[in-house]
């Protein structure tokens, strides 16, 4: 009995809020947020989202309340200034070190289901996409 309740505890995985999220709040709080603590935040949100430890709707919570600090600490339509956080929605590639660009594409969850590439099929039309904005794979 007691086996079985230690194997269900530890069969499932749960993930709360990144630690840089909470960090951020009370640096916030203490009324000493500036950009560089906004963007620690805004990198660990990233990470853990890339390495699919929360979902797209909790993705889209932290995010919103990331954008609010973001327009604070960064005027728009002013001109651009060394360390300026904008915000640009981008495929999501995962650059390890011993892999190529066309490597994290290949291993890409979004491309794979977009482009079928477990086919030849989506294999050509990935050499395509990349012949088309202009990387060379040598």
């Amino acid at each position: 009995m007691i086996e079985r309740k230690i194997e269900s505890y530890y069969s499932t995985n749960f993930y709360s809020y990144p630690s840089s999220f909470s960090a951020y709040r009370m640096v916030r709080d203490l009324n000493k947020a500036n950009n560089d603590y906004l963007w620690y935040a805004i990198v660990g949100m990233t990470s853990m989202f890339l390495d699919q430890k929360f979902s797209k709707e909790v993705l889209d919570f932290l995010s919103q309340v990331y954008r609010s600090d973001v327009a604070k600490f960064n005027q728009q339509g002013q001109k651009k200034e060394k360390g300026e956080i904008t915000s640009k929605t981008g495929y999501q590639f995962t650059l390890l070190e011993h892999w190529s660009l066309y490597d994290s594409m290949l291993h890409s969850n979004y491309l794979m289901t977009k482009l079928q590439l477990w086919q030849d099929r989506g294999l050509k039309r990935l050499n395509e996409f990349i012949h088309t904005i202009g990387i060379s794979l040598q």
